[in-house]
């Protein structure tokens, strides 16, 4: 075989496998783009001025979820919200927005306002990891019984017996200390209050829980921590 056949040949050969590894790597760049679409950024925080927010309250006056989410995240756009901004609101079933994002890693940290609740409007939610929101005060979800068992706590429940669980103040960003873990996950340290009884009753201690990730990001696990007495 000539030289021109030769390389003519190998030319044959190889642009089929140049474009078969080009095809594959555009499908994994493809991929990856599509898988963090939806990963939480600073762009979706919503900072509004009085005036608006209250402009967008005005704008869905007399309606009850869930026409009252819908109509404050479609007006949410005319307040100056990204596209981001309400697409997380929708995300969280449009009773709230995020106000602060704080980048902690492979997880990460949103602090949300729900303006709509009758008690508790601030939330801490841990984000982007597995699954995609982790709202530390969803209290079903802590180890509650592991809490009272605690010397601690039940030297408090012997002064106060009416002693219960609450959410922490998530207005203060220090009620939530992000970390990490000795396998390479992370880890997130939240405050809660231990309220003598009620929502309004005097606060008598401080309950603390973790929420542990792998390095992947998925939730292996929420533990409690200690109990501390004011």
């Amino acid at each position: 075989m000539s030289g021109r056949k030769v390389r003519s040949f190998l030319l044959r050969i190889a642009l089929p496998v140049v474009l078969v590894g080009f095809c594959v790597q555009w499908v994994q760049v493809t991929h990856s783009a599509e898988s963090n679409s939806d990963s939480v950024t600073a762009a979706a925080a919503w900072n509004p001025s009085a005036a608006a927010f209250e402009q967008v309250r005005r704008s869905c006056t007399n309606l009850s979820f869930p026409e009252l989410g819908e109509c404050f995240a479609r007006n949410m756009r005319g307040a100056g919200a990204s596209t981001e901004a309400v697409a997380f609101t929708r995300s969280i079933g449009n009773e709230g927005y995020l106000h602060v994002f704080v980048p902690t890693g492979r997880v990460d940290m949103a602090f949300t306002t729900y303006p709509f609740r009758a008690n508790t409007n601030e939330a801490c939610l841990l984000v982007n990891g597995d699954p995609p929101h982790v709202d530390v005060d969803n209290m079903p979800d802590l180890p509650q019984a592991t809490m009272k068992h605690s010397r601690a706590f039940q030297k408090l429940a012997a002064t106060y017996p009416k002693v219960s669980l609450w959410p922490g103040d998530r207005g203060d960003r220090r009620s939530v200390v992000p970390g990490s873990t000795p396998e390479g996950g992370q880890r997130f340290i939240a405050e809660y209050k231990l309220l003598n009884g009620c929502h309004a009753c005097a606060q008598v201690g401080t309950a603390r829980f973790a929420f542990d990730f792998d390095a992947s990001g998925k939730l292996t696990g929420v533990e409690f921590i200690s109990v501390k007495t004011e």
